[in-house]
């Protein structure tokens, strides 16, 4: 992932498009001219908060496994790089080696309203609310949290398949599926829409389309990205499996190190990612997010209902968004020390079930994650574009010659 990000950061043309009078970016996102947040936005902020929560809890909780904490430090380093990237703006206390990262971003671009939750400052303390105004912290630390959930149940994946071939397969198609979920919930809605004109255009393309609506899904915004980040973890399976579970090498130091720094920075705004899990929460006015799906692809459904029940839904909606509220009144811990049981043993997801579905469909597949990804660089480095030798390298790693996806949820195929 890093030498992927690292072309992209140094090579792309991000065009800064005026999203309004007094901000510009390199817009993703559609202005809105009215003042409601819609419901839609409250539904994702409580998902990534929820996520984000959740993820504290299973990094700090004193009955992990140390090599999955390790495991945790080692991709927040990873992630990183990529969501640096796609948001823009820095974070408190970057680390010097993603410092490049932070004046580029896909994501820069939001209207004012929906601002307010993303950057957190509406329910900081005086001490954070500059840094987390100048910044895009509290969003580039959610979506990492995000990410190493899924990386966590991929990893699963790996430790209980034996196959090389399947294992490494199921990794890759179901690290680009949730992305093809999540971008669909995402940028599918009233609020945004992808910049499709100009230098940006050719910079971010479509790669992949759902087969049942309009909905695309760009070349940064999941292939490419989750392809890298799959791949970093068939690279850290490798090792943990071929070194009796001791995983702490010298090649993989330096991301541990700036993880476990980066985890202590995300959990520095636990108290901001619990506000904002109570305001949009009372906003969406439910009595237990159960009504909707939002957090992963089916395949992750189990994974989902344990994360959800990790929480005590009935004292929540009787808090308000600023209480002064105790472990206990937000947190099930019945539930959250069986879901770190279930992480230590491997046991989050539906091992036997995933191998059954992606086994037969990802058959077609032939490349090398490792050559795909180097024709990818070598392309963006040589053309300062996404062409189609990147757009075809990637269609063809995941689809196979006659784009066969075999993404089931959504339902995907070539552009």
């Amino acid at each position: 992932n890093k030498p992927l990000i690292t072309t992209m950061s140094a090579h792309l043309s991000l065009t800064p498009i005026v999203c309004d009078s007094t901000v510009y970016g390199a817009c993703y996102f559609k202005t809105l001219d009215t003042s409601p947040l819609p419901h839609t936005s409250y539904k994702n902020i409580l998902d990534i908060n929820i996520l984000t929560l959740v993820g504290l809890l299973i990094y700090n909780h004193p009955k992990l496994d140390r090599k999955i904490r390790t495991f945790l430090n080692y991709f927040m380093s990873v992630c990183f790089y990529s969501e640096s990237f796609i948001w823009g703006g820095g974070t408190d206390c970057m680390p010097n080696s993603y410092s490049s990262l932070s004046k580029n971003g896909l994501l820069l671009c939001y209207y004012d309203k929906l601002l307010e939750w993303q950057r957190g400052w509406r329910f900081a303390q005086a001490k954070d609310k500059h840094i987390l105004q100048d910044t895009n912290t509290i969003p580039i630390y959610t979506s990492c949290v995000a990410d190493c959930i899924i990386a966590l149940a991929l990893r699963s994946l790996g430790n209980t398949t034996k196959n090389h071939f399947t294992k490494n397969s199921v990794i890759q198609y179901l690290g680009q599926e949730q992305q093809n979920y999540e971008s669909t919930k995402l940028f599918t809605t009233e609020w945004t829409y992808p910049i499709d004109y100009g230098p940006t255009k050719n910079s971010n393309p479509d790669v992949f389309k759902n087969k049942n609506d309009t909905a695309t899904h760009k070349f940064i915004l999941g292939p490419s990205t989750w392809l890298a980040m799959s791949s970093d973890i068939i690279i850290w399976l490798s090792h943990e499996n071929n070194s009796a579970g001791t995983v702490e090498t010298s090649f993989f130091k330096q991301e541990i190190s700036e993880g476990e720094k980066l985890w202590k920075n995300v959990q520095k705004y636990t108290y901001i990612y619990e506000r904002s899990l109570l305001d949009s929460f009372k906003k969406l006015n439910i009595s237990a997010p159960y009504g909707h799906r939002g957090l992963f692809t089916n395949t992750f459904s189990e994974l989902e209902n344990n994360i959800r029940e990790c929480f005590n839904w009935n004292a929540l909606a009787d808090l308000t968004t600023y209480s002064h509220t105790s472990y206990d009144e937000i947190y099930n811990d019945d539930a959250i020390s069986k879901l770190i049981a279930a992480i230590n043993n491997n046991s989050i997801i539906n091992t036997e079930k995933v191998q059954n579905i992606y086994t037969e469909n990802t058959k077609i597949r032939k490349d090398i994650f490792g050559d795909t990804l180097r024709t990818i660089i070598h392309d963006i480095s040589t053309t300062k574009n996404i062409t189609t030798t990147s757009i075809q390298a990637i269609q063809h790693f995941y689809c196979g010659k006659y784009c066969l996806c075999p993404f089931l949820d959504p339902a995907t195929t070539c552009v």
